[in-house]
């Protein structure tokens, strides 16, 4: 009698199991709704939403409505080192988080945060479309963080905005306190140019510029206008000096519990949603230029960009060793540059 028991309830946990296999294979998925912290606010003209709610709607459609990404902005889960942590703990499960936050133990993704290295936005796109070193990095964050990264986002070039005057030649950055992100890289960068970098997080500046704690910060144009920090200055000056990418991570140990269905689907979303987030923002970012503008802020477009290059671009051969040489030099190889 025993026996025969144990071997019904074999047969039932074997139909039970074929069973949930079967729907996995029909695009039937286990309803989730997958929380996504980021720094920046939810809403159509922060690009890091873009890229996420993008990714969203294509697993939504692909899962019959089973799996979705809630964003959770403005720093509801924490800022971007904060997020970067939480998700190598597992803590988290997913997150967008900026590269500059994670190059401290990811140091091969602090590439994008050398000044000038990618002359073009067609240049950063084809470096992260195309070129191989790029699936060395996404290595590198797995083994760093324990972080799959799933779609990478721009969202445009760094610029300086202050209160103080405008930037038309790097000596005009002498002194200016200028708050960075809390990276070694932007400190360095802004000591370089004469001035003085004050490391803070993003939630901060509202209340750093309005109390006059800092005279300024770099920020590109799209984050400006949907954080609103354009309109806490005089000056708004085109320095473009670094690219500003981000990438959407989920946690390792998350990532391969999923079936691997899912697990492809997130990828091909990932690869899917960048161009739409790239091409929202190229729709938008003149437009939003022209707001800042209209708002009193005066726009400096004619910045000597070459004498702020003269001083920053020794950095390059300052920070290869630190950067994980052997990507470095493949980057630069991929690029065309060299250290000369």
């Amino acid at each position: 009698m025993h026996k025969w028991i144990t071997q019904l309830f074999c047969v039932a946990l074997f139909l039970v199991l074929a069973a949930g296999t079967q729907s996995v294979e029909a695009g039937q998925f286990r309803k989730m709704v997958i929380q996504v912290g980021s720094a920046t606010p939810k809403g159509p003209q922060d690009g890091y939403c873009n890229l996420v709610e993008a990714i969203s709607e294509r697993l939504e459609e692909w899962t019959d409505g089973a799996v979705s990404l809630d964003y959770l902005g403005s720093g509801q889960l924490g800022n971007d080192a904060e997020l970067a942590e939480a998700i190598k703990l597992g803590t988290i499960d997913a997150a967008m988080i900026t590269v500059s936050a994670m190059s401290s133990s990811v140091p091969s993704v602090g590439i994008f945060d050398m000044p000038y290295i990618f002359a073009t936005k067609e240049t950063v796109f084809d470096f992260i479309d195309n070129s191989p070193v790029m699936k060395k990095i996404d290595a590198k964050l797995r083994q760093g963080f324990n972080a799959v990264a799933i779609g990478w986002a721009h969202n445009g070039y760094r610029n300086v905005l202050n209160n103080i005057r405008p930037i038309t030649t790097a000596d005009d950055l002498t002194n200016l306190k200028i708050r960075v992100m809390e990276s070694p890289v932007y400190m360095q960068l802004f000591r370089l140019l004469g001035a003085n970098p004050t490391p803070m997080s993003i939630s901060e500046c509202m209340t750093g510029l309005e109390q006059r704690t800092i005279d300024g910060m770099d920020h590109p144009i799209s984050a400006a206008v949907s954080e609103g920090t354009y309109k806490l200055v005089k000056y708004y000056d085109l320095t473009n000096h670094t690219c500003t990418e981000a990438v959407f991570v989920v946690n390792g140990d998350f990532f391969d519990s999923f079936p691997p269905e899912l697990q492809e689907m997130f990828v091909r979303a990932g690869m899917e949603a960048r161009a739409v987030q790239r091409e929202k923002l190229e729709k938008r970012e003149q437009a939003m230029l022209a707001e800042i503008e209209a708002s009193g802020v005066k726009v400096g477009r004619d910045v000597d960009i070459p004498s702020i290059q003269r001083k920053v671009l020794p950095m390059w051969k300052d920070y290869r060793d630190n950067l994980d040489p052997e990507i470095f030099d493949e980057a630069m190889h991929y690029l065309g540059l060299n250290l000369k």
